[in-house]
């Protein structure tokens, strides 16, 4: 049965009309596709900027923490070192204040002194005899003492006579020893046993093996 020309013609007009209309469809996904591809190529060049400009923020902020570390780091160092100087210095004036101390301050004879002396003269030939004289001076008087309660527990012969005050006045402790005395020799032996700062010298003795003289306490430390 054949197609008449009234209907071949409206169908021919159909297809057109759907042809257009597929036409118009193709280019209007076309645009949408071209139009949302840039958009995504838009947003992913945005997010990665926005990374980049993160990680470059975060690397500046490293360096600055960094920086602070270091600049900490050296304000340590530089405490420590001024908390050195500064116990160096506190060292320092502790000595000289120990230093000043004992060279104002009164002699004593330390009990290892005293047992040093005794044990040595204890020990050596005798009889042993000594005279000890000391000048009028409070501290010269109380040194003195100390040594004859020493020489007096060495069971050492003797006297001991306070002399007033010398002008000049001595100094120190001298002790004169008769020449050639084995005595005298023992008794220099003890006192520098004992560590107990003398000048000796031979001379007369008056018949003694010694003569002490306990004179002011000398300046400085070494007395």
């Amino acid at each position: 049965m054949g197609m008449s020309v009234a209907l071949a013609e409206t169908l021919s007009g159909v297809a057109n009309v759907a042809l257009v209309i597929s036409l118009l469809i193709g280019v209007a996904a076309t645009y949408v596709i071209v139009v949302t591809g840039g958009v995504k190529e838009s947003g992913l060049k945005g997010a990665v900027g926005m990374a980049n400009a993160a990680a470059a923020k975060a690397q500046v902020d490293a360096a600055k923490a960094n920086e602070r570390a270091e600049a900490l780091h050296q304000e340590n160092l530089k405490t420590q070192t001024r908390l050195v100087a500064a116990e160096r210095e506190l060292e320092a004036e502790r000595l000289h204040r120990l230093e000043l101390e004992a060279s104002v301050a009164p002699r004593i004879l330390s009990p290892k002194q005293s047992e040093k002396l005794i044990a040595v003269l204890a020990a050596s030939p005798r009889p042993l005899s000594i005279h000890l004289n000391f000048i009028g001076d409070e501290e010269a008087n109380k040194y003195a003492l100390a040594i004859a309660k020493a020489l007096e527990t060495a069971k050492v012969r003797g006297r001991a006579d306070g002399i007033g005050m010398i002008v000049p006045p001595p100094y120190g402790v001298a002790i004169t020893l008769k020449a050639n005395d084995p005595q005298g020799a023992a008794i220099r032996a003890a006192f520098e046993g004992a560590q107990i700062p003398a000048i000796f010298s031979v001379g007369e003795t008056g018949g003694f093996d010694a003569v002490i003289l306990v004179g002011l306490r000398p300046l400085g430390p070494n007395h």
